[in-house]
């Protein structure tokens, strides 16, 4: 094992110990709450108990959505840059301080254990992985980038296509469920020789290096995962606020069809069981806000890699989601 290959791993295990110390920081219980105050979910709520899902859920899953939002302005980004400068340590800063901002809001209802343990493994697994490639990328991948003067090889461009088809599969399924082994053998399909020979060969071997490790992760975590969890109900329970019932999908998919219902007319009473409120982000210029009637703002963030543009994540009254909707470029509605 190289010297730099030692140190990358150093800096894998070290990250573990900090994503515990950051973990810990993120589900300080202490802190005055700033969430509205409980209502009795179980004697109000109309849905069906086994189609309702806890209220903090929705504050909970942000940290999952970031590791969407954060490839997505990956993918974004090296379409025409190399990954050299790509801002790792600012993202895996941005990912546990909105999960800290997340733990303030899910604070009242008390401490869920599955979401927090699924938020801390995906957060240990990000904090690797994004020290590894800021250390790499700043060292071996600087010095390969100068050797081809700044031109982006064919691996390079590889890349940029492999993590677009990345964040796409994120907008319904786990990260998991992504096919490396076939980015593997389509890596090694490209030509050997070519210009930026020596970048060429730095690529294939670090992308070589990130495929291998994340398929056979992968595979381990959806193992894993099968084990431990029954598979879960992919469709969300809304009552509009005429009394009727409608089932719809998940993640994605959910916002697109919501919001297609608040175009027809729509107002919605509950969304699985919850009548408090909902979490939307959208992405506004940076500056001064000025936020739909009736919403709160939680926190918001810059996007790093174009500066001028800020995610502002909101809570919403699920009784002005309807109107709320159609208001913003809404950039996710976080389901419960």
């Amino acid at each position: 094992m190289s010297r730099l290959d030692r140190q990358l791993l150093g800096a894998s295990l070290a990250s573990l110990a900090l994503s515990v110390v950051l973990m810990l920081w993120g589900s300080d219980y202490t802190r005055p709450a700033k969430a509205p105050p409980l209502t009795p979910l179980e004697a109000e709520s109309l849905t069906p108990v086994k189609q309702r899902r806890l209220p903090d859920n929705t504050y909970l899953t942000y940290p999952e959505w970031f590791l969407v939002f954060s490839p997505r302005e990956y993918a974004a980004y090296v379409r025409e840059h190399t990954p050299t400068d790509f801002p790792y340590l600012g993202h895996l800063a941005q990912f546990w301080t909105g999960y800290a901002e997340a733990n303030r809001q899910a604070r009242p209802y008390g401490f869920n254990f599955d979401y927090h343990l699924m938020n801390f493994i995906i957060g240990a697994s990000t904090t690797a992985e994004f020290l590894v490639k800021a250390s790499y990328e700043a060292t071996v991948g600087r010095v390969s980038q100068a050797l081809a003067w700044g031109e982006m090889t064919d691996e390079d461009k590889f890349s940029a296509r492999q993590s677009a088809d990345y964040a796409r599969l994120l907008d319904t399924k786990a990260w998991y469920d992504y096919p490396y082994f076939d980015d593997l053998k389509g890596l090694w399909r490209l030509p050997v020789f070519g210009p930026g020979f020596l970048r060429k060969l730095e690529r294939r071997y670090i992308l070589t290096t990130d495929y291998a490790f994340k398929g056979i992760y992968g595979h381990l975590m959806y193992q894993a995962a099968r084990a431990s969890y029954e598979p879960e109900v992919p469709q969300t329970a809304l009552l509009d606020s005429q009394g009727r019932l409608h089932s719809l999908p998940r993640y994605q998919a959910f916002q697109d069809e919501a919001l297609a219902l608040a175009k027809q007319g729509m107002q919605f009473q509950e969304i699985a069981g919850n009548r408090q409120g909902i979490m939307v982000c959208y992405q506004a210029p940076a500056g001064t806000l000025q936020l739909p009637e009736g919403s709160t703002l939680l926190f918001s963030q810059p996007l790093l890699t174009q500066p001028q543009i800020q995610r502002v994540v909101l809570r919403v009254p699920i009784d002005q989601l309807h109107r709320i909707l159609q208001q913003i470029p809404v950039e996710h509605v976080f389901d419960f």
